[in-house]
C-alpha cells in the first residue's frame, strides 16, 4: 500500500504471502512470486514461483497485480535504469527529463540519457497518478474549513476520496 504523507507517496511494507512480480536481480525481466518476509530496513525477501529465492529486494523492483510504472518520473527520484551500453539495470537518481528521455546519474557517478522505457521507478496503482495530478494542481488548503482551493471540482473530489480512504494523511 501507499499513503500520501507530507506531499509525497510513501510505500508501506508488503505483508508476508503477498503475491507480486519481481524484477529479477539486475535485469528488466519480471517473474511471479510472493513476499516471504518484510525486513526492518524496508526491503523484502522474495520466493519466486519456480522455487528460487532472493533476499533484500527494494520496493521499486516489486509490483502487485494492477500496478504499473508512473507516466513520468520527477527529478530527484530514486530509480533503477538500464546502463547506456545495454547492460545491467543499476540504481540511479533522475536529474531531469526532456520528452521521453531522462538524464540519469547512476550511483557510481556516471551520467547518461536514458529512454523512459529503461527507467524503473516505484510502481503505482492505476488510479494513483490521477491523485498525484490533483494534488500537484492544488494551490492552497484552508485548514480552518478543510476546503481545497485552487483545484477543479474533479480534483477536489479525488482529494476528498483520498482523504476519506486514508490515502491522504497529514502525518
Amino acid at each position: 500500500e501507499r499513503r500520501y504523507v507530507f506531499g509525497e507517496w510513501r510505500d508501506e511494507p508488503l505483508a508476508e504471502g503477498t503475491k507480486i512480480e519481481c524484477r529479477y536481480r539486475d535485469t528488466a525481466t519480471f517473474y511471479p512470486g510472493a513476499v516471504a518476509k518484510a525486513n526492518d530496513d524496508g526491503t523484502h525477501d522474495i520466493t519466486y514461483d519456480d522455487g528460487e529465492a532472493e533476499a533484500g529486494v527494494i520496493l521499486r523492483r516489486l509490483r502487485r497485480p494492477g500496478q504499473q510504472q508512473p507516466e513520468n518520473v520527477d527529478a530527484g527520484s530514486r530509480v533503477d535504469a538500464r546502463r547506456p551500453d545495454g547492460g545491467a539495470v543499476s540504481p540511479a537518481t533522475v536529474l531531469g527529463r526532456e520528452n521521453t528521455t531522462y538524464t540519469i546519474r547512476f550511483d557510481d557517478g556516471v551520467e547518461a540519457d536514458v529512454q523512459r522505457k529503461h527507467v524503473f521507478a516505484a510502481h503505482v496503482n492505476a488510479n494513483e497518478g490521477a491523485a498525484d495530478d490533483a494534488t500537484a494542481a492544488v494551490a492552497r488548503h484552508d485548514e480552518g474549513t478543510g476546503t481545497v482551493l485552487g483545484a477543479s471540482r474533479s480534483q477536489r473530489r479525488l482529494l476528498e476520496d483520498a482523504a476519506a480512504t486514508g490515502c491522504l494523511s497529514p502525518q
